[in-house]
């Protein structure tokens, strides 16, 4: 008949091995975290590359400001990739500029634009320049000039989300072994 002794060992030993069950659990949790917020940032990465290729922007920094990732975490294994699509100003394209026929700015051109220059500095500072376009001769009708990136952005998000879930299935296997290994030194 086991001794009290023996029955606090094998208390002792079910303790632990529940603990082991508990971390086991926590470490396939994080592995899967890991992974997902690795496949979302090389997603990310490639979205943006190839936006701003598709759309000719220049500087890539115009797209990667309007790139949101909601990353996952313990308890909500999911990451969001949202892009909001508003237009990016033709003034802030790399080399903006006016010329005699109009404005170019990287790769683009617009004829008959012109570049306006804030009037003066008020107290509250300098208003933005923008490049605006004349439809007529006269002194009136214009119209704001801007890269359009919605059209581009939606296919390449679901593009790249597809592929980021293949590269999850790729990396969880790694990311699980290095954290069972972290965690049983």
């Amino acid at each position: 008949m086991p001794g009290p002794s023996s029955f606090r060992e094998s208390y002792v030993e079910m303790g632990e091995a529940m603990r082991l069950i508990a971390a086991g659990e926590k470490v396939y949790e994080m592995a899967a975290v890991s992974s997902l917020n690795k496949a979302t940032r090389w997603a990310r990465t490639r979205v943006i590359r190839e936006i701003a290729i598709l759309a000719k922007v220049s500087p890539q920094l115009l797209v990667s400001k309007r790139f949101k990732v909601w990353r996952a975490r313990r308890g909500m294994l999911f990451t969001t990739m949202g892009c909001f699509t508003r237009p990016i100003s033709a003034r802030k394209l790399k080399g903006a500029r006016q010329t005699k026929t109009g404005v170019s700015a990287y790769q683009h051109s617009w004829p008959h634009a012109f570049i306006r220059r804030p009037l003066r500095q008020g107290f509250r500072g300098v208003a933005p320049e923008k490049v605006f376009r004349r439809f007529t001769k006269k002194n009136y009708k214009i119209q704001y000039m801007s890269i359009k990136i919605q059209p581009v952005a939606e296919k390449l998000i679901l593009k790249w989300a597809d592929r980021a879930s293949e590269r999850v299935m790729i990396t969880f296997p790694h990311e699980l072994e290095w954290r069972l290994n972290n965690a049983a030194r």
